[in-house]
């Protein structure tokens, strides 16, 4: 059994869901294949500037670093499905802000990531002019007017 199993909660075996926004930031950002410390501060700064989570910064740290440690390679689609589904409608916005977020500050849209998105939002069953929106303003906050 990997860490991500033991994380879930309730008999529908769901993330909680701090958890599956961190999770959904951790597979767009491939920390698990790319470890930075600087990936995971910024998936912290993000869940800090949310009011899901808790305002002490080593709490939040530790939480990340469960995720970054539990997505493997082998495991990331798992990790990525099970965080989808323990989101409500109202945070899927949020999760694919965050994805797009650590993609775009991760040298840039490549095929590879705009497929990786394309599937998020998909997954999350966000319009696809919504995620278009979505990643530009990732890209504007990131590099200004585009």
């Amino acid at each position: 059994m990997y860490l991500l199993e033991n994380l879930t909660h309730g008999d529908e075996g769901k993330l909680y869901v701090q958890d599956a926004l961190v999770a959904i930031a951790v597979c767009a950002a491939k920390v698990d294949v790319e470890y930075s410390p600087e990936k995971t501060d910024r998936i912290a700064a993000l869940a800090l500037a949310n009011p899901l989570f808790s305002k002490e910064i080593e709490t939040v740290k530790k939480g990340v670093y469960r995720f970054v440690h539990s997505i493997t390679p082998e495991n990331r689609e798992k990790a990525l499905d099970l965080a989808v589904t323990s989101l409500p409608s109202d945070l899927k916005e949020t999760a694919f802000a965050w994805a797009a977020d650590m993609i775009v500050r991760n040298r840039g849209l490549t095929d590879a990531k705009k497929e990786f998105l394309d599937e998020l939002a998909t997954k999350l069953s966000i319009k696809r002019k919504v995620a278009a929106r979505i990643l530009k303003e990732a890209f504007v906050i990131q590099f200004g007017e585009m």
